[in-house]
């Protein structure tokens, strides 16, 4: 049986304080290699400068797109995400989202053992200096 081609997406928009943090847990996840799309939407900050240097001399397992929308899209921006997304399963995170390791991972082993569309998983909730709340 094939293996199930999965796209890990970070929604990003304004997280250049936490964006770096969000990529490099990305480009960490276990298991097979994934489709990761790093997509920032039109973000006036230094989201997308913060962006480029967490990926840059990136030589892991993954394969990493990045996209930066000309104009902000909103909530259209999910949209757009979709239309780049190449796995049969997308997976969202967001660019202040710390994901663990096994996250990717067991979200796409949930869904194929139960046979369901749609797995959500639970969230760290922490504070400006990254303690739990």
């Amino acid at each position: 049986m094939a293996e199930t081609r999965v796209t890990f997406a970070l929604v990003c928009y304004e997280h250049a304080e936490f964006v770096g943090e969000a990529v490099a847990s990305a480009l960490a996840q276990e298991g097979p290699p994934l489709d990761i799309v790093i997509s920032d939407d039109a973000s006036p900050d230094g989201t997308w400068a913060e962006i480029e240097k967490a990926v840059a001399g990136y030589r892991g397992p993954h394969r990493v797109r990045l996209n930066r929308n000309r104009r902000n899209l909103g909530m259209d921006h999910y949209n757009r995400i979709l239309d780049l997304a190449e796995g049969e399963i997308v997976v969202i995170g967001h660019g202040d989202d710390v994901a663990l390791p096994q996250r990717v991972r067991r979200l796409v082993e949930t869904m194929e053992a139960e046979g369901v569309s749609l797995v959500t998983s639970d969230a760290h909730v922490t504070d400006a200096d990254r303690r739990r709340t």
